[in-house]
């Protein structure tokens, strides 16, 4: 039997120093104090409770208390790209930068495939006596308006 993990088992060490090096700072934690790998952390579990974050499988911290950097993120390799993009570029604004145009499209891309990946269709019953329209290829023909639905007036 084949398993299939989703986890990337990733660190949330290892996003923080993605993003620094995106930033454009070391990526080892060199300089960085604690209360800056705190702010980095807490800034990570805020972006990860909106959407389409927040369909992820990211790890949030069990207790009032922020993450800590050894924690496993959760995340499935294919958001991790896109979560260390969008973490820079929140970040990126408090240091008084800004990302090049390559940077700025790679976080489109990599938002718009964790959008597309977490969508959901919406669905909605059409109403009673909806024409089928030309070409309905099923049952017989005896209507040509959708008689299945209905009416929840």
């Amino acid at each position: 039997m084949v398993t299939i993990t989703l986890s990337s088992g990733r660190l949330k060490r290892d996003i923080i120093e993605m993003m620094r090096e995106m930033c454009g700072e070391a990526g080892f934690t060199f300089g960085a104090t604690a209360e800056e790998e705190k702010s980095d952390l807490r800034q990570l579990d805020s972006m990860m409770t909106e959407w389409p974050w927040s369909e992820t499988t990211y790890n949030f911290p069990t207790s009032v208390a922020v993450s800590l950097p050894t924690d496993e993120c959760g995340l499935a390799e294919v958001d991790v790209p896109a979560v260390v993009a969008s973490l820079a570029l929140r970040r990126v604004p408090m240091l008084g930068k800004s990302l090049g145009p390559e940077a700025a499209s790679q976080i489109a891309r990599s938002y718009q495939s964790v959008c597309s990946r977490y969508a959901t269709m919406p669905t909605m019953p059409l109403a009673p006596h909806t024409p089928r329209g030309s070409g309905f290829p099923g049952y017989p023909m005896t209507t040509v308006f959708i008689t299945e639905t209905t009416d929840e007036e």
